[in-house]
């Protein structure tokens, strides 16, 4: 909870902070809430479009949620 809503609080400051993007979705992996993982990881793609890691990681969190054909597109890119 702390680091999340640190976080929060680097957006606050600055929305576009890929920085926090990535620590939310870390955290919220780590929690085990996909779902708001796939947010932040799919803001990061649009953020870094040439981070494939970004990618990568919202392709394997598709997978595990059984959206395969979804996780097939992110990882084609």
């Amino acid at each position: 909870a702390e680091a999340n809503d640190a976080f929060e609080s680097a957006l606050a400051a600055d929305p576009d902070c890929a920085e926090a993007y990535e620590g939310l979705a870390t955290v919220a992996y780590l929690d085990g809430d996909l779902v708001e993982a796939v947010k932040h990881y799919t803001k990061l793609t649009m953020l870094k479009p040439s981070e494939a890691r970004f990618y990568t990681n919202l392709g394997a969190i598709y997978n595990r949620i059984g959206e395969h054909m979804k996780a097939a597109e992110v990882l084609r890119k």
